[in-house]
């Protein structure tokens, strides 16, 4: 499986977190973040709020094919792309949480490892693949500008 394929499934469990009655649009609005705990040995990716609350868990065995030594780096990868999937298909719109708020991974004991995405209509995160290229560009801009 590779790591789109992966992806796909983490959109698909994230979709059905996001889909549950707790963040259902008929109530007040729910002021959380949403956190996304792989465990490697249990085999499951849980997906809880900011109390702790289990939202989802999602058996997945595919877990120890990003490779145990650089795995939370590769499943960030995996969850950044599930993240931008839902997104773009504006699943998003349909939850009942208040904004901005952030996806974040977490380790099996809770403790942060990086930020995935924050959704706010007015936030745009600037990550290294949209960064890149934007040093030269940007020395060329100011070099043509003093030239003028």
């Amino acid at each position: 499986m590779n790591t789109d394929e992966l992806s796909k499934r983490l959109a698909q469990t994230l979709g059905n977190a996001l889909s549950s009655e707790r963040f259902a649009k008929s109530g007040e609005q729910v002021v959380t973040d949403i956190y996304i705990q792989p465990l490697l040995e249990e085999g499951v990716v849980n997906v809880l709020d900011d109390d702790d609350n289990l939202v989802q868990s999602e058996p997945c065995g595919w877990l120890d094919q990003l490779g145990k030594s650089s795995f939370y780096d590769s499943f960030k990868v995996v969850a950044e792309k599930a993240v931008a999937a839902l997104k773009s298909d504006n699943d998003l719109a349909k939850v009942n949480i208040f904004q901005p708020f952030s996806f974040v991974l977490v380790d099996d004991k809770g403790e942060h490892l990086g930020d995935i995405d924050v959704v706010d209509d007015d936030t745009i995160i600037l990550s290294d693949e949209l960064l890149k290229g934007w040093e030269k560009d940007l020395d060329d801009f100011i070099k043509k500008l003093l030239e003028d």
